[in-house]
């Protein structure tokens, strides 16, 4: 149920702010979940609330994706959502995959800190690629009001 009403509320925020600030929003919120489920569990009582703000956070990120996709190439959204869909399936295997080797190797609590670090990572990639967006979209009306 959380992963459906943190997709809902996704692309609610994604219409209400925008792609970047609701993106990264929920990325953070994502690490933050994490880290607090790496921390702070010692009992079920605790789990269950991280787990639903986990799972809320990990699909507000779905909406936002999908419509950066379709924003950057409106002729082919069909083959993008496509792939994205493709690329999800993908990345939910890997991460099964590098789960079980995280907890082969060392212990079933750090797993939550591996995937922290991996959403951390999103984050600041994410905000990488948005501030070179930013920067392109400049250059273009730069360079238009120069004509």
């Amino acid at each position: 149920m959380a992963t459906l009403v943190g997709s809902k509320f996704g692309g609610f925020m994604t219409d209400r702010i925008g792609i970047p600030r609701s993106l990264l929003g929920g990325m953070t919120l994502h690490v933050v979940a994490l880290i607090l489920l790496s921390t702070l569990v010692h009992s079920a009582v605790l789990a269950m609330p991280l787990l639903i703000v986990w799972g809320f956070s990990a699909w507000s990120s779905g909406p936002e994706l999908q419509f950066n996709l379709v924003e950057l190439a409106p002729e082919a959204s069909g083959i993008m959502l496509s792939l994205y869909g493709s690329v999800l399936q993908l990345s939910i295997a890997a991460a099964g995959g590098l789960g079980g080797l995280v907890v082969d190797r060392y212990s079933v609590h750090t797993v939550s800190w591996t995937a922290a670090v991996s959403v951390t990572i999103a984050v600041i990639l994410a905000v990488i690629s948005f501030g070179q967006k930013r920067e392109r979209r400049f250059m273009h009306e730069q360079s238009e009001e120069k004509q």
